[in-house]
């Protein structure tokens, strides 16, 4: 399964539909447990730097990803 991050930026459905065109399992979430469990995931991309760090902190993210990897 992959996992998709929700961070309120990018193309998450388009992303997802994507992988599943491949009939990959898809799971988009921000619950850190879900983050820290999964075997594959993708942060969907944004133009601003900031504003997508900014949303990562406002979720809470940032340690799980920072732990994860």
């Amino acid at each position: 399964m992959i996992t998709i991050i929700d961070y309120g930026l990018g193309n998450i459905g388009t992303v997802a539909a994507k992988i599943k065109k491949f009939d990959t399992l898809v799971k988009v979430t921000s619950d850190p447990n879900e983050i820290s469990d999964a075997d594959k995931l993708i942060l969907p991309g944004v133009g601003s730097f900031k504003t997508g760090m900014d949303h990562l902190k406002s979720r809470n993210l940032i340690n799980i990803l920072t732990k994860k990897f």
